[in-house]
């Protein structure tokens, strides 16, 4: 018997560090994946992304999953 667990991602304001985490991606790859969109995202020194900032990144690179087993 398999039991599926429902797991929901908040939308707010995340850091760098918390997107990369919930990628498990490096920060390298999240900067190479934000390139081509630098005009949307003028404040590189800014601590947060914004809720509409955040909202952009799931729609454009996917739902963060997480997969057990």
């Amino acid at each position: 018997m398999t039991q599926e667990k429902n797991s929901t991602i908040e939308i707010r304001p995340y850091s760098k560090k918390e997107l990369c985490e919930l990628y498990k991606i490096s920060p390298a790859t999240f900067r190479t994946w934000l390139s081509d969109y630098d005009t949307l995202f003028k404040n590189k020194w800014k601590k947060l992304f914004t809720v509409n900032e955040v909202e952009f990144i799931f729609q454009t690179f996917g739902i963060p999953k997480k997969i057990s087993f």
